[in-house]
């Protein structure tokens, strides 16, 4: 009801809507103030074209390689590599004991022979009679043994350092190639077992299976040393056995490896070899040597250049690259059922990877292989 002059009118509730259609109207004011796109400018933006990876990464597509002798050498290498192997035997003069009444044993040097022999032709047992007649015309061997006689003698105990000895010996022709070392080691997937690379990070499945240790060789992946242990052995103390047993005639300049072996000790024992241990070191790692100064070197050497250090680091991915070649071209996993055949087994998976690397320089390196004890 008005009093006076005055006029009572009930203020409108304020509707949320309003300052979203406050906010549209701005909007279209701009949108209308803003210049189109020309055509012309349109026309002027060139269509993205990735550029190809090899000119991105700067890689020359010339491969320093004479692929027709490398070719020849892969035609030929199984037979050369068994001509080799018969011929490193015969310079370790293995002796065989055991001779007295009743019927004489198998020359170690040719059960040495035939093993090696049935893991590098990737045959089973009754497969490889033909192999052991045609060894036997090649007068690589004494003996001709009925197939399942080669399962006995890789069941022989008494093999297993001749083995570790053949690994040495196989690769000494290669020593002038080599400078710069790996060490590392893979798993070997046993007989009626997952392979190795499904169970690798599940380590209480790892006693199941095999695992060899190397030093390798990062220009030719010649395997220099070589160990093995069982599935669940750790990295680390292999180092000092694998270093002692490298021939006299390879000069170790550098040492890779990763994490596992990062200790004091470890760079100690490389240090004494003669070579630079390049080690992968945590970032929250002491330089304190506690009686080791090898470690403390190591130490600065990262800090004061982490690129140099990184570049001579990074050539330890080059034993990945070997483990890969006997994986693929010999065998991933073991077809022996006792710990002693599957130990032996797995050096002459390293033996005839060796035999290999030894064919492919003779084609491609111009080598004369010359085995030195």
């Amino acid at each position: 009801m008005p009093r006076g002059n005055l006029v009572y009118t009930r203020p409108r509730k304020m509707n949320p809507y309003d300052q979203y259609v406050d906010l549209s109207k701005i909007s279209k004011r701009i949108y209308k103030s803003v210049n189109p796109a020309v055509k012309d400018i349109q026309k002027t933006i060139e269509e993205y074209k990735p550029k190809p990876l090899d000119e991105m990464l700067n890689v020359d597509k010339k491969y320093p390689r004479n692929w027709s002798d490398y070719i020849k050498g892969r035609q030929k290498e199984k037979l050369w590599a068994l001509n080799l192997l018969s011929e490193a035997i015969r310079i370790l003069k293995v002796k065989t004991y055991g001779k007295g009444n009743g019927r004489p044993p198998y020359p170690l040097p040719d059960k040495i022979f035939f093993c090696v022999q049935k893991v590098m032709r990737r045959t089973t047992y009754d497969a490889n009679e033909e192999f052991i007649d045609y060894s036997h015309l090649k007068k690589w061997v004494m003996c001709k043994p009925r197939p399942h006689s080669v399962a006995d003698f890789m069941n022989d105990f008494q093999l297993t350092p001749i083995l570790e000895q053949l690994i040495v010996l196989t690769s000494t022709p290669l020593a002038e190639f080599e400078k710069a070392y790996a060490i590392d080691s893979t798993g070997l997937s046993t007989f009626n077992r997952d392979r190795w690379i499904k169970v690798r990070l599940e380590h209480k499945q790892h006693k199941d299976y095999k695992k060899i240790h190397t030093i390798i060789g990062t220009r030719t992946c010649v395997i220099v040393s070589a160990k093995v242990t069982v599935g669940s052995q750790g990295d680390s103390p292999l180092l000092i056995p694998l270093l002692k047993n490298i021939s006299r005639f390879f000069k170790l300049d550098t040492l890779s490896a990763d994490g596992a072996y990062a200790s004091r000790k470890n760079a100690q024992a490389v240090e004494d070899k003669g070579a630079v241990p390049y080690f992968k070191l945590r970032k929250d790692v002491s330089a304190l040597s506690k009686g080791y100064p090898a470690w403390n070197r190591m130490f600065h050497r990262l800090r004061d250049d982490k690129e140099k250090y990184g570049r001579f680091y990074h050539s330890r991915s080059l034993i990945e690259t070997s483990y890969s070649m006997f994986k693929r071209k010999i065998s991933a996993f073991l077809s022996s059922k006792t710990e002693v055949a599957q130990t032996n087994e797995s050096l002459c998976i390293a033996i005839s990877h060796n035999l290999f690397c030894l064919v492919n320089a003779i084609f491609c390196d111009n080598l004369t292989p010359i085995f030195r004890g």
